[in-house]
């Protein structure tokens, strides 16, 4: 029975993914990734039991089959019933999206102004952030140490990349994501990657998408086939390496992103459980507070004493105790930062987040300008939200989103509101 739920998990998103895309809607983007982490839970569902080791308090934890069964089940419920909000919600707002090609304008001076403007945004912030994080590892950014100001900047310059892409400039706009890989390389956060490389490949699709024949299905086709490939090099190379090396623990489903996250899912709703550890609202408390920073900054407002609930399940998964220095983050999925906030309670986050995300994708596709400038951070924002990083979604409309639409509103006041009003 846990079997055909997980695998009825994996047809569910599939086949929304599958429909959106072809409606050319946003939350493709969504279900793509609902799809992606639906699959792993088929491995966890053919387990008869998982013994997680707490490396800091030295003791055990046996999960059972009925704990998986109830965890899987809880997935299937919670994107259900995102699916029937997200369909209902669209539905009752009835959004027509009427784009003809995802394609800008090259005669555009304001466009041309504009990418000019983030590409010297890009370079600066750049030399900056380099300087900066010099010495710094992955520890260093989720702690925020030292000024955060070259990291806001090069966020910020993100638009040139997804302009020049609507622009069909895919040299320029692969130029641009260089700064970003190397940051993703030297700080192991590959979330950089959410706001260089995956909005153009999201304009790409959206763009072979729009082409009349089978030129555009064949772009698609070759673009799938493309990721596929790429993401077998690697499975092969890493298991050559781990042959050769002699690992009999190599398991080839960790070569791919985030591949353990179910497991974590399931951890963490049953140790909330043997600890009795609620969040409550935590979570969306700390996400809208990230939108307003900025403000809360200016009038000197205090921050909430708030542990991020991943840092919560750090303390669940590894028995980390309070006092300890590092802050590790172990976000594990949306499922989990619903169950660790309420308990069985907290499938209703399914129906916040499905209009939230109805909003942001109706804000974005309801004009091709707005697209440009906030596509980058709706695919960091996707990404973070159903890994389950709920708070860490918003981190770039703390600063680099205000800092965005004001370099677009004082380069042309007149064009600015032009285009945002069209």
């Amino acid at each position: 029975m846990t079997v055909f739920i997980a695998v009825l998990n994996f047809l569910l998103s599939t086949i929304r993914l599958l429909y959106c895309a072809k409606n050319k809607r946003l939350m493709s983007v969504i279900w793509f990734l609902i799809a992606y982490f639906s699959f792993f839970f088929i491995p966890v569902s053919f387990e008869s039991s998982i013994t997680h080791y707490r490396g800091f308090s030295g003791d055990s934890i046996i999960i059972t089959k009925a704990d998986i069964f109830k965890s899987i089940l809880y997935v299937f419920i919670f994107n259900s019933l995102f699916f029937l909000t997200e369909w209902s919600v669209w539905k009752l707002i009835r959004i027509k999206i009427n784009r003809d090609k995802w394609v800008f304008n090259r005669k555009n001076r304001y466009l041309r102004k504009l990418q000019f403007i983030y590409g010297l945004i890009l370079i600066v912030s750049s030399i900056v952030y380099g300087i900066t994080t010099q010495d710094h590892s992955y520890k260093d950014f989720i702690e925020y140490t030292g000024s955060n100001w070259g990291q806001v900047f090069l966020m910020a310059s993100a638009p040139l990349l997804s302009i020049s892409a609507l622009r069909k400039q895919y040299l320029l706009a692969f130029l641009g994501v260089i700064p970003f890989v190397f940051f993703a390389v030297k700080l192991h956060v590959r979330s950089f990657a959410l706001l260089s490389f995956i909005p153009i490949v999201i304009i790409y699709t959206l763009q072979a998408i729009n082409d009349r024949g089978s030129n555009g299905l064949k772009k698609v086709k070759k673009l799938l086939f493309s990721m596929i490939m790429i993401l077998s090099l690697i499975g092969l190379s890493s298991w050559i390496i781990a042959s050769k090396r002699g690992d009999e623990n190599f398991n080839i489903l960790n070569v791919f992103p985030d591949s353990g996250m179910p497991y974590g899912t399931v951890m963490v709703m049953k140790l909330s459980d043997i600890h009795h550890v609620r969040t409550g609202f935590d979570s969306i408390y700390l996400y809208g507070l990230n939108l307003i920073t900025p403000f809360r900054k200016v009038f000197q407002l205090p921050p909430p004493e708030i542990i991020d609930p991943p840092f919560v399940m750090s303390s669940l998964l590894d028995g980390i105790p309070k006092w300890w220095k590092n802050n590790l983050h172990y976000p594990t999925l949306w499922y989990s930062d619903a169950y660790l906030s309420f308990g069985m309670l907290g499938l209703f986050f399914s129906v916040f987040w499905g209009m939230v995300l109805v909003f942001w994708e109706r804000l974005l596709m309801k004009n091709i300008f707005i697209f440009s400038l906030l596509i980058p951070y709706f695919s960091w924002h996707a990404y973070m939200l159903v890994r389950g990083a709920i708070s860490g979604a918003v981190v770039p409309f703390s600063y680099s989103v205000y800092l965005v639409f004001l370099v677009a509103m004082l380069s042309s006041f007149s064009k600015f509101r032009k285009n945002l009003f069209e």
